[in-house]
């Protein structure tokens, strides 16, 4: 009998086995090597793009068996633009099981008991438990999420209506200008990637709680460190994530199988723990004062919108604040860096940029695009 159950169980996972090969042997998406340190991958992409072979999309080599998964990497914009008109590939990787592994996480690293110790166990935000998802850039494209998106717009449409987005983009330009004036001066010049994280971070922070740092404010320094180290953390943490959601159960809920992981997931959510305090301390202040007929900024919005809709918990508002900074702040200060870079080796480019600038001041008292 034992044998007959064996035997039957090496069959199963022979099939189950042959099912996968024969599957993406014969996958009509190629697969290309894709390393895990950025900067490599910025070297081998680049490589590839200008010997002309780099594929449209392809199935990213990261590690043994990574070929035998559902991660594709897309390198042309108008095919990205194609794909993600279809609601379908919007959806992030996300299932009951995933749900088991977060909520596990949650626990473990008492993310839930440091939102009670902040909110206290009144708070809407408790009383919805940690809610649907972890934010905004979690979970399936759902009316949820086209809800988050909605909330979003009309943050956006408000504080448009009262100049508010141009006063937090106008006070960080400024911020940026002067202290790229002031440090970048010296001799030693400066990179300027953490003054520009700083004004990239002061329109988040306008938008979603109202507020702005200064470059040395010591909050800021907290939240740039900790983005650092979520960002150093952040590829095997959505890896395990992944895993979690094709493992059974008994495998990704297993302390042994935990515990392989459990240096990065110490890293990770030690950040994000720093994070959510920032953010449960701006919940506490906001409902001091907040009017639910004249709403503020992002973060009001969410919370008047949690009175109503019990999906909306805490670890929904703490992983949506968290990845509002994380994606736009480093990916702008990225950006604007280079560009730094770039004209550093271009001196008649940036005579030409300010003559422009002059140019449209003496003319307009003020930049225009169409300068």
């Amino acid at each position: 009998m034992i044998f007959l159950l064996l035997g039957t169980l090496l069959v199963l996972v022979f099939g189950r086995l042959l099912q996968v090969w024969l599957k993406y042997k014969f996958h009509p998406i190629p697969t290309y090597s894709f390393t895990l340190q950025k900067a490599q991958n910025a070297k081998d992409l680049a490589a590839a793009f200008k010997k002309g072979d780099l594929p449209k999309i392809f199935r990213p080599k990261l590690f043994p068996f990574s070929t035998y998964s559902n991660f594709y990497v897309i390198t042309d914009f108008d095919f990205m633009k194609e794909a993600f008109a279809h609601k379908e590939l919007s959806n992030r990787d996300y299932n009951e099981k995933i749900k088991i592994d977060t909520k596990r996480n949650i626990e473990y690293y008492k993310l839930d008991k440091q939102a009670i110790e902040i909110l206290g166990q009144n708070d809407q935000l408790i009383k919805n438990g940690p809610g649907y998802n972890t934010g905004l850039a979690d979970g399936l494209y759902d009316d949820f999420h086209r809800k988050f998106r909605t909330i979003w717009y009309e943050t956006t449409k408000k504080l448009t209506g009262r100049n508010r987005i141009i006063e937090i983009i106008e006070h960080s330009s400024e911020s940026v200008n002067r202290i790229l004036g002031e440090k970048g001066s010296k001799e030693e010049g400066i990179d300027p990637k953490t003054v520009f994280v700083n004004g990239t971070m002061n329109v988040i922070t306008g938008f979603a709680f109202g507020t702005t740092f200064e470059f040395d404010d010591p909050v800021f320094k907290m939240l740039e460190d900790e983005l650092k180290i979520i960002f150093e953390t952040i590829i095997p943490i959505l890896l395990k994530k992944t895993a979690a959601g094709k493992l059974p159960l008994f495998v990704s809920q297993n302390w042994l199988y935990q515990k392989l992981w459990k240096s990065t997931t110490d890293k990770y959510y030690g950040s994000v723990k720093k994070f959510n305090q920032f953010c449960f301390e701006n919940v506490v202040k906001h409902r001091e004062s907040l009017d639910r007929s004249n709403p503020r900024d992002f973060l009001d919005m969410l919370l008047i919108e949690a009175e109503n809709e019990p999906r909306l918990g805490f670890d929904v508002v703490a992983g949506t604040a968290l990845i509002i900074y994380a994606a736009a702040s480093d990916t702008l200060a990225n950006t604007l860096t280079w560009l730094c870079a770039v004209l550093s080796d271009r001196p008649h480019v940036q005579e030409k940029m300010y003559e422009e600038i002059m140019n449209s001041i003496e003319t307009d008292n003020e930049i225009k695009k169409e300068n």
